[in-house]
């Protein structure tokens, strides 16, 4: 889907909803989403200072498509400087369409991706600050996430899935209530992952390890079959 494509699936008040809830790094809102009969939201973090905006810029301008313009990218939409869709800039994307859909041993064709990612609704959660590097822990403060909860709270009225896939745990930590956790086997030796669950607003949430963390086809094929329970 090319951008001009990409912008026209908007509702015409898309706009002005992401301005009057300020939100900074719009969400990408696949092109068939509103048809599809079980709706997902896949809720990411944060971006990070490094190679996207080394200038460190906030202006709306330079926030507003980066998810948008990422997940293009991803789907092979718009040009992505030869990085194959494996590494780098697409690991987290990537390792989340093999969980969701379940793929493992094999290559995951463009169709399958787009398959994903046109029917999903994707979100960032912290939209008011930056990270400088991935490496960097530190907590985001309580006022922050108090006012992105409220941002999560109006894509979720605006949107209604019926499930959310989150990737934080920092985030799944301070706004999840009377979680439950699920643990799975993620690798030969039997080291374990946690999951965890709970609802908000009465929608089920599931809180699950950063994609990029998954190494093993045991950790996607067990992380699949948790996912699929939930949605369906």
């Amino acid at each position: 889907m090319r951008a001009e494509d990409y912008k026209q699936t908007f509702d015409p008040e898309f706009e002005s909803f992401c301005i009057k809830n300020s939100i900074h790094f719009y969400p990408w809102v696949g092109g068939n989403y509103h048809s599809c009969d079980k709706k997902i939201l896949i809720l990411g973090e944060s971006y990070y200072l490094d190679d996207w905006n080394p200038a460190g810029r906030f202006d709306m301008d330079m926030t507003k498509d980066a998810s948008p313009l990422a997940i293009r990218k991803y789907l092979g939409e718009e040009p992505t400087n030869d990085f194959k869709v494996e590494t780098k800039e697409f690991i987290t994307l990537h390792k989340a369409t093999r969980a969701i859909l379940g793929i493992v041993g094999r290559p995951v064709s463009l169709s399958e991706r787009r398959s994903l990612w046109h029917n999903v609704v994707y979100s960032v959660f912290i939209q008011n600050s930056f990270r400088s590097k991935v490496a960097d822990s530190s907590p985001f403060t309580k006022d922050e996430i108090d006012k992105d909860a409220q941002i999560l709270d109006a894509l979720l009225a605006q949107y209604k899935p019926d499930v959310v896939i989150s990737f934080s745990n920092s985030i799944q930590n301070a706004i999840a209530d009377n979680s439950k956790k699920i643990k799975f086997v993620s690798s030969s030796n039997g080291r374990m992952l946690t999951c965890i669950t709970w609802k908000r607003s009465d929608i089920q949430f599931v809180g699950i390890p950063h994609p990029s963390i998954l190494r093993s086809n045991i950790s996607i094929e067990n992380l699949h079959q948790i996912i699929k329970g939930l949605i369906n």
